[in-house]
């Protein structure tokens, strides 16, 4: 059952996978700028003996942020789930699934962020740009595995001719771009 699953979310991600519009290659340009001033930031701070180890690791994140996004490995995932849940039977109550998950995702993510927040108590300031932008993309990354059809319709609505979800995409970006020049001005 899994090898005939994999096969058919192989076709249609490899679809998928081919085709890039320059919207997407923009993106990719963002995230690699992100990526590169996030070593630029952890390279001074290790310079200036500070602790470099955040930098290089939303750095890590973001390039597999990157990746994920350039190879759309969340819709790979999506595809194969939905074709075993059709085939094993428990297609229409996946969404019970999905909600439970979705709903742990958000407490552990609220979680997460509130120690995070308590940790970086003195920090926060410099630092909140860049945690709250990768967290937006962390969720979002999430919300298209979980693929709760509810949250799938609401990324897809279009405003202005972009999708919500690009809007989200590009809202985390932005937060981790700004965060890391504000950092720099203080080196």
């Amino acid at each position: 059952m899994w090898t005939i699953s994999l096969d058919r979310a192989l076709s249609k991600w490899a679809l998928m996978s081919t085709q890039m519009g320059w919207g997407q290659i923009v993106v990719l340009l963002i995230y690699l700028t992100c990526v590169w001033l996030c070593f630029v930031c952890g390279y001074s701070a290790r310079q200036l003996k500070e602790n470099s180890i955040g930098w290089f690791t939303a750095a890590f994140i973001i390039v597999l942020l990157l990746i994920e996004n350039t190879l759309h490995f969340t819709e790979l995932f999506v595809f194969l789930m939905r074709d075993v849940a059709t085939r094993s039977g428990w297609y229409e109550d996946r969404r019970y699934f999905q909600s439970i998950t979705l709903w742990g995702v958000a407490c552990v993510t609220l979680y997460f962020f509130a120690w995070l927040r308590h940790r970086l108590d003195t920090h926060w300031e410099l630092h909140s740009n860049i945690i709250i932008g990768l967290a937006i993309l962390i969720a979002l990354s999430f919300l298209r595995i979980i693929s709760l059809h509810d949250t799938d319709a609401v990324l897809a609505e279009i405003y202005l001719g972009v999708r919500l979800e690009r809007v989200f995409e590009l809202t985390g970006l932005s937060l981790v771009f700004y965060g890391t020049l504000r950092k720099l001005r203080t080196i």
